[in-house]
């Protein structure tokens, strides 16, 4: 990697960030991404501007799964009438592990919240979208999920800059 940083998630933005493919190495959660945004304040960004990565692997050193839930939603009709409420589902050891090895590859990393930041204790809160089925139907509900994990430290490297961000 030709840019690295550890502990830096608050300067980078993930609302365009997608997960190409995930794995366990040992204790460590490794997730490539596309569209990950570099952000001006970033120790990497020389450029002063919010930037996509190129190449871009997002290392959790020392994974915990700590909880999930499985977002619930609210149903209006045409006449903002609610038609139907759905309570957020709290997620299980099997529902966690199913979440993570089977359902976030190829989903939407839209988020990450740092909300511990300690020397050899950090948590965040990870933002998870599936994918449409049909690219095609503006309509479609995605399921999204949140998982709060442990980790020791946060890496992230990439290869390069490549287009900057259009607001």
């Amino acid at each position: 990697m030709k840019f690295e940083t550890t502990n830096e998630i608050e300067k980078f933005s993930f609302r365009d960030a997608k997960i190409t493919e995930l794995h366990k190495s040992g204790d460590d959660l490794v997730l490539n991404l596309e569209g990950l945004i570099v952000l001006p304040g970033n120790s990497m960004n020389r450029e002063f501007s919010a930037s996509y990565a190129q190449g871009a692997i997002l290392r959790f050193v020392g994974f915990e799964m700590e909880a999930g839930i499985k977002e619930g939603l609210k149903k209006y009709d045409a006449n903002e009438n609610l038609v139907a409420v759905i309570e957020d589902e709290p997620l299980d050891g099997e529902g966690l592990e199913d979440l993570l090895m089977k359902k976030m590859p190829l989903s939407w990393l839209y988020d990450v919240q740092e909300i511990t930041a300690e020397e050899e204790h950090r948590e965040a809160v990870l933002g998870i979208e599936m994918p449409k089925e049909n690219e095609s139907d503006p309509t479609e509900v995605t399921d999204a999920y949140q998982m709060k994990i442990r980790y020791q430290k946060c890496q992230i490297g990439f290869e390069g800059y490549l287009s900057r961000v259009q607001v």
